[in-house]
């Protein structure tokens, strides 16, 4: 309850299909903080619902009847917001993150700008912060990076973090029967941790690594032995020793087998390299890159793609619409169009690449829940998909996707809703024509 008035101010509330929300009362409009929409006259119906505002055969902004009652300083907010085609709940967004999903940090932010003074002489502790996030960029499983991350906030469940907490009294380590087992100690000082480092060559670094410090420990092996000279055909393996350190202390403790540090190096390799060999799949069908263009202060975002077929046929598409809500929202939409496009053209089997890794990362995890602000993108996405005898999503580097970001980029610039998807370019695009046919 003491924190109602902050939720309030940070909320805006969902249009779903646009039944449950009523336009001059519900907070829905995309601004900061999100409000109601603003009448462009002095009398309104009080009761009007966003349904109202559609057409209800396309189920797409009707302009005219937008014109005719919103201000027009809301209009261009409003048609970068996409209705929904299935009845859902009503439910709230937070606005505040790209997501829709409340975060603590943007709660936090949100709290210390509408303070009336912040606390004087703050004092700044060092930071984790940028290790952290360098820990989700690793070539790993999305476990073993859940699990580094785990080491570096101290969420491990080692015995001393047990006994900490009040789950148990007994903080020696069961594998090497230390005084207290930490989370440096397990994997970086414990004899057996020590002999497996030595065995995945990763040298010593007198006063680098290995030391007491968790953090120091973890920013060595992980990306300051890079620096060092140390070649990635041995890094690689890594974030894999350091998991199968901790299956091994698992394995003693809970199973009381012990496991060797050739056998935790040896397993630590093999599942890299299975990893690594994982990754690399073979092409199937046609392939399709594309590329979004956002600019916060434009009216329209663009799209493009290029479109390689099987007998080595290529298709360039750009298009531009009403601009939408961020550069995520662009590049959802784009894909969206890439798909249909290649329906339109009779490409079932496909395989569609972006640069965007944060689209890939959200559709592989397929959890609509995370972010309530696609929801829309979501219900059209899975219809698209399901029309698709093969239909797989990859990310490529964006020095590899430059012809699909050149395509956006000048789609936007045009300033006018179109689409475009055809073997030759068009005549718009003539001073880029040899650099994008030659690629």
């Amino acid at each position: 309850m003491a924190a109602q008035s902050l939720l309030k101010s940070g909320i805006r509330k969902r249009i779903g299909t646009g039944t449950n929300t009523l336009v001059w009362v519900d907070p829905w409009i995309p601004s900061t903080p999100a409000r109601p929409a603003i009448p462009c006259g002095a009398s309104f119906n009080p009761s009007l619902r966003v349904v109202d505002l559609l057409d209800p055969a396309t189920r797409k902004w009707n302009l005219e009847r937008l014109r005719e009652l919103v201000n027009s300083g809301d209009i261009t907010l409003i048609r970068s917001l996409r209705p929904t085609t299935t009845p859902r709940a009503p439910s709230y967004l937070w606005n505040l993150t790209k997501s829709g999903v409340y975060s603590v940090k943007s709660g936090y932010e949100l709290a210390m700008a509408t303070s009336e003074a912040a606390e004087p002489n703050l004092v700044i502790e060092p930071r984790i912060t940028c290790l952290q996030a360098k820990v989700w960029k690793l070539k790993t499983t999305k476990k073993i990076k859940h699990f580094i991350w785990q080491a570096l906030t101290n969420c491990i469940p080692v015995c001393n973090a047990l006994s900490d907490r009040h789950c148990g009294n007994d903080r020696s380590f069961p594998r090497c029967g230390a005084d207290a087992e930490t989370s440096n100690h397990l994997l970086f000082e414990c004899p057996p941790s020590v002999q497996a480092w030595a065995l995945a060559d990763i040298p010593h670094a007198p006063g680098s690594f290995p030391c007491n410090s968790i953090y120091s420990n973890l920013d060595y092996v992980l990306w300051r032995a890079h620096e060092r000279g140390i070649p990635d055909s041995l890094l690689t393996a890594v974030p894999w020793v350091i998991w199968y350190i901790w299956k091994a202390r698992n394995d003693k403790a809970f199973n009381g087998k012990d496991t060797t540090p050739l056998e935790t190096i040896q397993l630590a390799k093999a599942e890299a390299e299975s990893w690594r060999l994982a990754q690399i799949c073979d092409r199937t069908g046609s392939v399709c890159s594309t590329d979004a263009s956002w600019h916060k202060e434009d009216n329209y975002s663009g799209g493009g793609m290029v479109l390689t077929t099987e007998d080595e046929m290529t298709i360039y598409g750009s298009f531009a619409s009403n601009q939408v809500l961020t550069p995520l929202h662009a590049e959802f939409q784009t894909l969206l169009w890439a798909m249909k496009s290649s329906i339109q053209l009779d490409h079932t089997v496909m395989t569609f690449e972006t640069d965007c890794l944060q689209l890939v990362n959200l559709l592989e995890e397929d959890d609509e829940d995370k972010w309530p602000s696609l929801l829309a993108e979501f219900d059209e996405f899975h219809l698209i998909r399901s029309m698709f005898t093969f239909c797989s999503i990859s990310f490529i580097s964006r020095s590899l996707n430059f012809r699909a970001d050149h395509l956006a980029k000048r789609a936007r610039t045009r300033g006018q809703s179109f689409s475009h998807v055809n073997s030759k370019l068009p005549g718009w695009m003539a001073p880029m024509a040899n650099l994008l046919e030659a690629s």
